[in-house]
């Protein structure tokens, strides 16, 4: 039944289809079959469902109404009082991470976005209150495939520049997530070079008083060439969109759990510092 869903959805285009012509019932779809259902399906022991699963996901997420309940579901189970349904959001969030396809994520800046709230949970999962769920998360993590770390991260980084909001948290779960994994390259000095210039546009764009007035970027580029107006505009976007770009840290307020807005960082051997 499932493959026959995943050649519908994915080879005939069913979904598309009803973007087009049947928009209510896709938005009903979304909300109480496709994302819950294809979330709940993730399992570390049905691995075969995982792998016809995951790209549903990913396109049940580009579609109406798909991004925000894929933030929705998974924000609920991470959050949930019950350490078994955060237990259970792990082992997803891990088969998910795992059986992921590297394109598709890489072309859709919302499926990176979406998917970098399940990644910030994961991580923080680290120092869930629940030993078994701490436990859970850092063997999963360490166990995790290089590319689907790197992935990962790619998910996170996309997030620290569509969210200014997220920032400071996006930079404690990298940080942690080094420490778990202190032998997988996880921080780079390409990420800090290429966000320090953009933090430095968008602290002039903010500070300035008038329209007209240049800023400066690091190699002093010259203002009238396409490589700076392309990095002006960028920071501009980033600051147009920071009001309303989906955050994590505004979808956990007033939910969360107390390590899940936290930036306290892990040792090697899991313990707090």
């Amino acid at each position: 039944m499932l493959s026959t869903l995943k050649l519908l959805c994915l080879h005939c285009e069913s979904l598309l289809n009803a973007r087009r012509e049947h928009r209510g019932f896709l938005i009903w779809a979304q909300e109480n079959l496709l994302i819950p259902k294809l979330w709940s399906l993730l399992r570390s022991d049905h691995s075969q469902l995982g792998e016809l699963a995951v790209p549903l996901i990913m396109h049940c997420i580009t579609l109406p109404c798909g991004e925000e309940m894929f933030w929705k579901t998974v924000n609920t189970q991470f959050t949930d009082s019950r350490w078994q349904e955060r237990f259970k959001a792990v082992e997803r969030m891990c088969v998910l991470c795992g059986l992921a396809n590297a394109a598709p994520v890489k072309a859709n800046k919302v499926i990176q976005t979406s998917l970098s709230c399940g990644v910030a949970h994961l991580i923080a999962s680290v120092h869930d209150p629940t030993a078994a769920v701490a436990q859970r998360a850092i063997l999963a993590i360490r166990a995790m495939p290089s590319n689907s770390l790197k992935l990962m991260c790619l998910c996170l980084e996309s997030q620290f520049d569509t969210s200014m909001v997220d920032r400071a948290l996006i930079i404690g779960r990298i940080q942690l997530l080094t420490a778990i994994i202190p032998d997988e390259e996880i921080l780079t000095w390409d990420f800090f070079i290429q966000r320090f210039e953009s933090l430095a546009l968008e602290s002039q764009l903010q500070s300035q008083s008038t329209d007209s007035s240049f800023v400066h970027d690091l190699m002093h580029s010259d203002p009238m060439s396409d490589l700076y107006q392309r990095k002006v505009m960028r920071a501009r976007q980033a600051i147009d969109s920071s009001t309303t770009a989906r955050s994590i840290v505004r979808s956990l307020q007033g939910s969360s759990l107390r390590h899940q807005l936290s930036i306290t960082s892990v040792n090697a051997s899991g313990e707090q510092w």
